[in-house]
Formats: structure tokens, sequence, C-alpha cells
């Protein structure tokens, strides 16, 4: 981005000049090429900026009467005192850091893709590092769906018992089977006789 008093034909020149630098190829590098280019500029002009701030400070400090050898360190101590030195030294180490990054990121790509230039082989080799991690995970993923399956088959509803042959049965609750199904063991002990009898021996008694 561009600001009003820059000119948009100089910005251009500065482009080509940056791309005959790196002579990218590829969207990849194009693109990073283009961000170095933004970073670039972006310090060019802080460097403007920075000048302009001193020559601000300059002029303020002469129209305050100062005069002779002490207007230039004055100058400089009215810029500090206004804390905006310190913050374009931020902004500068900022965009510097990320210029390096950008460089480094592009000479990266370009040794490797003159590597594979180089040895074709290379490059046959690393498709066939993604084909077999792709098929690793397919077989992966195969084994992870059947154990899934085989454990939600494990863990049915309690009300139903999975059956080979006959497919899933009903539990009767109160039944042996129901109680031995949640852990319990079925109740075994002899009953006292029907019913009827129960209830006349527990009225003598």
């Amino acid at each position: 981005m561009l600001l009003p008093d820059e000119d948009p034909k100089e910005f251009e020149c500065f482009a080509a000049l940056v791309k005959i630098d790196w002579v990218p190829e590829g969207l990849t590098e194009t693109t990073l090429v283009e961000r170095l280019v933004q970073l670039l500029w972006r310090l060019r002009r802080l460097r403007k900026i920075e000048a302009g701030l001193l020559c601000y400070e300059y002029a303020s400090t002469f129209a305050g009467g100062v005069e002779g050898p002490e207007i230039p360190s004055r100058a400089f101590a009215g810029a500090v005192t206004s804390g905006l030195i310190e913050k374009l030294g931020r902004y500068d180490t900022s965009i510097e850091t990320k210029v390096s990054r950008t460089m480094r990121a592009i000479k990266d790509l370009q040794d490797r893709r003159r590597e594979r230039e180089l040895n074709p082989d290379i490059e046959f080799s690393w498709k066939q590092e993604v084909r077999r991690f792709v098929d690793d995970f397919q077989e992966g993923k195969a084994r992870f769906v059947h154990d899934l399956h085989k454990w939600e088959a494990r863990t049915k509803a309690p009300e139903l018992v999975l059956g080979r042959s006959q497919g899933p049965q009903e539990i009767a609750p109160g039944t042996p089977a129901e109680q031995e199904f949640h852990g319990g063991a079925p109740n075994t002990a002899p009953s006292s006789g029907p019913p009827q009898a129960r209830e006349v021996k527990r009225s003598l008694t």
C-alpha cells in the first residue's frame, strides 16, 4: 500500500529490481518475493520518517532560540524525550526480523528446487514417501473403524443380548439371565412351595 506522497512508478521499479535479484519461480516463491518487496519498501519508508522527525525537531529547536552546535544534540534529545525515536526503533527491528525470515524462506525453497532439478530421483523418492504415508494412514483408519465396530458390539444396551444365530433377544427383568448380566449371581435357592403355601406358613408364624 502506497502513501499519497509516494510515486507508484518508483514502487514498480523498486519491485522489479527486487524480483530480478531473486528470480522467483512458481506461486510460492513469487508470493514470498512480493512480501519481501512490501517489507523492504516499508523499511525504506521508515528511514524517511526518521529523517523527517529529526528535521522537525531541528527546526523546533532552532525556533526556540537555540543556536550553534547545540542544535543537533537538542533536536535529537527532543525526539528521544517524545518517545518517537524508541517507537521507530522497535518498528525497524520488527521489519528487519520479518525481512530476514522471508529471505531465508525464499532461499530454502530455491535450494530445494535446484536440488530437485539436479537430482530428479529426489522428487520421485519424495513422492514415494508421501504415497507411503497416505497408504499407512488409510490402513490405520480401516483398523480403527474395525475396532470401533467391535467395541460397539460388546457394549450394547443392557436390555439386549447379542445372539450369534438368533439375533438380539430381550432379557426379562428378574430372571437369572438378567441378574447374571448385571454381575449378580442368579437366585438358585430352593423355594418353599407354591405362593399359597408360603402365605399360610407366614400367617402361622
